[in-house]
């Protein structure tokens, strides 16, 4: 913490630029990654739910591995560096791509997501850290396609604000024929009750972003970033990214474009502002152009102040990947997505992730920290 007092400078202005100067330079960059765990307990998986809890544990549940299996297990870890075991089936059942968020009153809110062939349209509810749950419903209904007909949803982003809860985006059909929602729902009281805020299809033309999974949602002061996602395939390895920005001043009720992310397109990666003015980006998937549009999982830092409009790279060795290796060769394709990232202590805690490329289709169970790369002595 920078403290001036204007007697230490000629004037009282003088010395609150210097605090803001010296309060700029102790900030720095989160670029310093550090792997904390290289192999928690729990089985390695992407796409896990899990959230900081209000007394600073974290909690990682669910997800998928092994290309097309879903755990339903509960950990949780007082540090981030030892893991207990919650459960080994919780009564949500074996499922992945949704969130799990924390309330303010310390109550867990699980909600969505899909295993191989469904996707679901529930919310639970824990009051005692994940150790029992209640389900309020089964019919959600956010869950419900364009054709009236129940469908469920996973792969959709959510933001906690004033303990009220916002669900962006997502698809359902699981992995065999997905299709996409281009729509915003908000929950006042938990889970219990939801009301849509947006609907894209019924916007004009540049008044909404394509409907989509896999994008990051951030909100920096008053207003909310929309950014990247897919329309991927599975069953036909056709794969659709987006590197284009959206912004919302007003919760999710109306967007405006802002243009194209310098990081190029990308799905599953994770974005989230340290300071509630920059926002960064971490890894991800695309298939660009320099990689023959084949695959490529990212192992980059990106990093805009000026509302999303511009980028600038300022890491290129998350995960422990060369930062001197180019795009193409083989050393490049290194990174991760569909990590799990929660902020504790002034770090970036990122665990679990997909690192798929080919057979065997690897997944992690690391724990990696990212953190400023300066210190103010």
């Amino acid at each position: 913490q920078c403290e001036c007092y204007s007697l230490f400078f000629d004037s009282f202005n003088e010395g609150a630029m210097r605090c803001s100067l010296l309060t700029s330079l102790a900030m720095g960059e989160l670029t310093k990654f550090t792997q904390q765990v290289e192999h928690a307990p729990f089985a390695a998986r992407a796409i896990p739910a899990g959230d900081l809890g209000p007394d600073g544990t974290f909690y990682v549940m669910g997800g998928r591995n092994l290309v097309v299996h879903f755990q339903a297990d509960v950990w949780k870890s007082p540090d981030g560096l030892k893991w207990q075991q919650v459960t080994k089936s919780a009564p949500w059942g074996a499922r992945g791509y949704m969130d799990a968020v924390f309330l303010s009153n310390g109550t867990m809110v699980l909600m969505g997501g899909q295993d191989l062939s469904k996707c679901f349209s529930d919310v639970w509810v824990s009051h005692d850290g994940a150790e029992t749950w209640e389900q309020l419903t089964d019919s959600a209904p956010w869950g419900i396609g364009p054709d009236g007909t129940r469908v469920g949803r996973s792969a959709y982003k959510t933001l906690v604000v004033n303990d009220q809860i916002y669900m962006v985006g997502g698809d359902h059909g699981s992995f065999y024929n997905r299709k996409f929602f281009g729509d915003v729902w908000m929950s006042p009281d938990g889970g219990r009750s939801w009301e849509m805020k947006f609907n894209g299809t019924a916007q004009p033309a540049g008044k909404a972003w394509r409907p989509r999974a896999g994008m990051q949602v951030v909100k920096v002061k008053d207003s909310l970033f929309f950014m990247g996602g897919d329309n991927d395939q599975y069953s036909s390895f056709h794969f659709e990214r987006y590197n284009d920005i959206w912004r919302s001043d007003d919760m999710g009720a109306s967007w405006g474009y802002v243009g194209q992310a310098a990081w190029g397109n990308r799905t599953g990666h994770q974005c989230f502002s340290p300071d509630d003015a920059c926002v960064y980006c971490v890894g991800g998937q695309g298939n660009p152009e320099c990689n023959k549009k084949s695959n490529l999982l990212y192992h980059d830092v990106w990093k805009s102040c000026d509302g999303a409009k511009t980028w600038s790279l300022v890491a290129e060795d998350a995960f422990g990947c060369d930062p001197t290796a180019k795009c193409g060769d083989a050393a490049y394709n290194c990174g991760l997505d569909d990590f799990l990232t929660r902020r504790k202590d002034g770090r970036w805690w990122l665990m679990a992730g997909d690192a798929e490329k080919s057979a065997p289709f690897p997944m992690s169970n690391g724990v990696w920290t990212l953190e400023d790369d300066q210190v103010l002595v």
